[in-house]
């Protein structure tokens, strides 16, 4: 009885969540949530982290309306973000038709330069990496959007059928108020994170998505909760190496991880470079 309610109470909130997803919402003065908001998951394997949202989504779906644009290769004319580090450069693709909200404050962050300088505080083999923190620690989240009086405003996580927590998907960060800002995460696993196809299966993702799961790895307790907003499309041997650094018990790596710079570009005139060819 309580799973089952459970599952029910999960669908109302995906249904909610679903309607709502175009609305901004208001974050007093500061605009910043200061807690952290490392997204880190420490269950053991016999305790692994529910799918029970993700469930209550995908029943609601229709699997043949669903196209994994994420999987396709961008149009020479179509938008990316060149995410250049202190260990390489990724190039992202962005759906804005998808999460419009994640991606247009994204895209101001970068044009502003806010994102130069920050840093990734959390990488984890197998899992993700965590970057955008307004702090070093992997404090505050920032948003480009502003309401009336000139505050800024965190804004809703946005859902989309077509996007998923694959291998590379890049990810928004929400706080305790289900928001987002500046906080993002690129998924690293290349395997189903602490799961199986046929759990996955049992769960009712589409059958398509199970197989891209099965074929790339992701993270798929995050689907239904996070908006996925972009996929690393060039640059995931950079993403390998950044999860391999030595790091803290914590996850934060010892040197600092850098974030040189964010620019917008047209994918056909990205220059890849020697060392960069897509992945």
């Amino acid at each position: 009885m309580k799973k089952t309610f459970a599952i029910i109470l999960a669908a109302l909130l995906a249904v909610s969540a679903f309607a709502g997803c175009t609305d901004r919402a208001e974050t007093g003065e500061s605009g910043s949530n200061e807690s952290s908001q490392v997204i880190i998951d420490e269950s053991p394997e016999e305790e692994r982290p529910s799918l029970e949202e993700a469930a209550a989504n995908n029943r609601l779906m229709d699997e043949d309306a669903i196209t994994l644009v994420q999987l396709q290769t961008p149009g020479p004319d179509d938008e990316v973000a060149v995410l250049k580090t202190n260990m390489g450069q990724m190039v992202i693709a962005l759906y804005p038709d998808e999460a419009p909200l994640a991606v247009e404050n994204f895209k101001n962050l970068a044009t502003e330069g806010f994102y130069n300088g920050k840093v990734f505080h959390f990488v984890r083999e197998g899992y993700l990496v965590q970057g955008g923190a307004v702090n070093s620690n992997g404090t505050g989240s920032k948003s480009s959007f502003t309401n009336a009086q000139g505050d800024q405003e965190l804004f809703e996580v946005e859902n989309s059928w077509n996007m998923w927590n694959f291998r590379g998907a890049v990810s928004m960060v929400s706080n305790s108020d289900h928001l987002n800002g500046s906080q993002f995460v690129i998924i690293h696993s290349e395997e189903i994170y602490k799961y199986e196809a046929a759990d996955l299966a049992e769960a009712k993702f589409p059958q398509k998505v199970i197989d891209a799961y099965s074929d790339i790895g992701g993270v798929p307790h995050r689907d239904g909760y996070d908006t996925v907003f972009g996929m690393v499309v060039q640059g995931l041997d950079v993403l390998d190496e950044m999860v391999g650094v030595s790091k803290d018990v914590s996850g934060m790596p010892d040197e600092p991880i850098l974030i040189e710079s964010v620019t917008i570009e047209k994918y056909g005139e990205v220059d890849l470079g020697e060392n960069n060819s897509p992945s």
